[in-house]
C-alpha cells in the first residue's frame, strides 16, 4: 500500500493557503508519502466529460488500498473536490483530508456550502485539523461522531535557521497572517498587536512590515502570543482555539 498527498500547483506562493499546503506536502514526500499534483483553475464551468477525463488522470496512479491525504480547500470548488473523493473511493482508494481552511466558514459568500462541505469531510476515514476546538466545532455541525481524527496543535516550520535565547514573557499579540479581520482598524485593546504585511500602524497596533521566513521567526523567537489561523474575525478565531 503507498500512501500519496495531494499538491496545489498553478497557485502563486504568495498565497498563504498554496505556500502551507507546499510546506506539508514536501514534510509527507519525506516521511514517504507520493505526490499527487492538482493544478488549480477554474472548475466551475468544466462539464462532467472534461472533469471525469482530468479526474482519472489525476489518480491514475492510484492501487485499490492505497491512501490518499487531499488537502483541502484546492481552490477549484466544492464541486471539484467531491468528484475528487468520489473518484478516488470508487477506485479502491482510502481517504483522508487534511484541512487548512474550511472556506464553508471562513468566506461569508461561501456559507451556503457547510452542509455540503460536511458532507464531503463524512465520505473521508480520517480528518487531519489544527486544533481540538475545530474538531469539536465539525462535530457540532455534522461530522459524523465515530470520525477519527488527527489534531496537529501546532504547527512548526521548516526554515533551516537556529533560534537562539530564550523567548520572554511579552503581553503583546503578534498577528503573522496577511489578510485583515473586523476590529483591526478599531483595535483599542491595551495589548499591543504587532502586524506583519499588513498597512495598519497607529496607537497600539503596529506594522511591522512583511518579514522573510527566518527573520519572522528570530522576531517571534523573542517572546509574545502568535494568533494566526483567523480570518475575516467571524468566528473563526473560536474554531481555531484562539479566543
Amino acid at each position: 500500500m503507498k500512501t500519496y498527498i495531494t499538491r496545489i500547483n498553478g497557485w502563486s506562493l504568495e498565497d498563504k493557503s498554496h505556500y502551507m499546503q507546499h510546506i506539508v506536502a514536501e514534510i509527507a514526500r519525506q516521511l514517504g508519502c507520493q505526490e499527487m499534483g492538482i493544478y488549480r483553475y477554474g472548475a466551475d464551468g468544466e462539464s462532467e466529460e472534461s472533469l471525469s477525463s482530468r479526474l482519472d488522470g489525476i489518480i491514475a496512479g492510484i492501487n485499490w488500498g492505497d491512501l490518499v491525504i487531499c488537502q483541502f480547500p484546492t481552490g477549484n470548488g466544492i464541486r471539484f473536490e467531491r468528484e475528487l473523493v468520489d473518484r478516488l473511493k470508487a477506485y479502491g482508494g482510502r481517504v483522508a483530508v487534511f484541512i487548512h481552511e474550511p472556506e464553508a466558514l471562513a468566506y461569508e459568500d461561501r456559507r451556503s456550502t457547510l452542509g455540503e462541505t460536511v458532507g464531503l469531510y463524512n465520505q473521508a476515514e480520517v480528518l487531519i485539523v489544527p486544533t481540538y476546538a475545530m474538531q469539536q466545532w465539525l462535530l457540532e455541525n455534522g461530522v459524523r461522531k465515530n470520525m477519527k481524527f488527527v489534531v496537529q496543535e501546532m504547527w512548526d516550520c521548516t526554515v533551516d535557521w537556529p533560534l537562539v535565547g530564550t523567548p520572554v514573557w511579552k503581553k503583546e499579540i503578534c498577528f503573522a497572517d496577511g489578510e485583515r479581520f473586523a476590529g483591526m482598524d478599531d483595535w483599542n485593546y491595551s495589548v499591543p498587536l504587532n502586524l506583519y504585511n499588513i498597512s495598519v500602524d497607529r496607537g497600539n497596533v503596529r506594522n511591522l512590515r512583511e518579514r522573510e521566513p527566518y527573520r519572522l521567526l528570530s522576531e517571534l523567537n523573542r517572546g509574545g502570543w502568535l494568533w494566526a489561523g483567523l480570518v475575516q474575525g467571524r468566528g473563526f478565531p473560536a474554531v481555531y482555539g484562539a479566543e
